[in-house]
């Protein structure tokens, strides 16, 4: 009789465990179609020549994500005139940040800074071009790099090559977001400024790009120094300095006239930085 009493206890017991991990599962898929419609929630649906794909996945702890190639491909040239559009890059999309708000922040951010100015403003100028309304040549290529993706932050490079009908440019974005707060990191929040200074001035730095290829010189140049560090600051002082890192390394970019487009790109590593 206890044995019958035991075995019922069993059934009621695996009976239970099966029927809450239904509805948890169900739970937590409706969450995702939840979060799947507030990352879907931009205007591209009126934009019928964009295309949308999935590159591949990434994982971490608790947060994962996809990488999403963003193509729009219109090429038309009628005799002198050229309506193209030509764009395809990289970006990533993150999902299970409970947190809804936070959520489609990071997602904004993570998005927004392969556009330079206005979102619409841009897919509607984009329009105009492929239905011939007015004339244009806009390309981008680009890439995105996941450095650094814990617990608290997402830290990110794109490498983006513009065509806007002129000479052609390189561009690298850093950006590192908190995955708590929604928001990006600023530098100085981060990172004593005066510590990269002092790795500047120790040429404890390696240039990843910005360097010409001929005539630059090494960049560890007495004048070179000086001006990396007169540039670096003027950055901080108009909050156009940008920053990613890894578990290693911090990735400075700043604005810098003298070189190959206009910024340089310079690694320090961490452990330098918390001396």
């Amino acid at each position: 009789m206890k044995f019958k009493a035991y075995s019922l206890i069993i059934i009621v017991f695996v009976f239970l465990s099966f029927l809450l991990y239904n509805i948890e599962f169900r739970s937590e898929s409706n969450h995702q179609q939840k979060l799947g419609s507030a990352n879907n929630q931009q205007q591209e649906s009126d934009f019928p020549f964009i295309k949308i794909t999935p590159i591949n996945s990434f994982y971490n702890n608790e947060y994962y994500g996809k990488i999403l190639n963003y193509r729009i491909n219109s090429n038309v040239v009628n005799g002198d005139k050229k309506y193209i559009v030509d764009y395809n890059v990289e970006y990533p999309q993150l999902y299970n940040i409970k947190n809804i708000s936070v959520l489609q922040e990071v997602n904004n951010q993570l998005k927004m800074i392969l556009f330079k100015d206005d979102y619409n403003e841009i897919l509607n100028d984009f329009s105009s071009i492929i239905n011939k309304k007015i004339e244009g040549v806009r390309s981008e290529k680009g890439t995105c790099k996941i450095y650094l993706f814990d617990d608290e932050h997402i830290s990110l490079r794109y490498n983006c090559y513009f065509y806007t009908g002129g000479k052609p440019i390189t561009v690298d974005r850093l950006l590192t977001i908190n995955l708590t707060t929604g928001k990006s990191v600023n530098l100085k929040d981060f990172v004593n400024i005066d510590s990269i200074i002092r790795n500047i001035e120790n040429l404890k730095f390696d240039i990843v790009e910005g360097s010409y290829t001929d005539g630059f010189g090494t960049g560890k140049e007495v004048e070179r120094i000086s001006s990396f560090i007169e540039a670096f600051q003027e950055s901080i002082k108009g909050d156009t300095t940008e920053f990613s890192m890894d578990k290693s390394y911090l990735y400075l970019n700043f604005p810098y006239q003298d070189s190959l487009n206009g910024y340089m790109l310079l690694r320090f590593n961490l452990n330098d930085l918390e001396q």
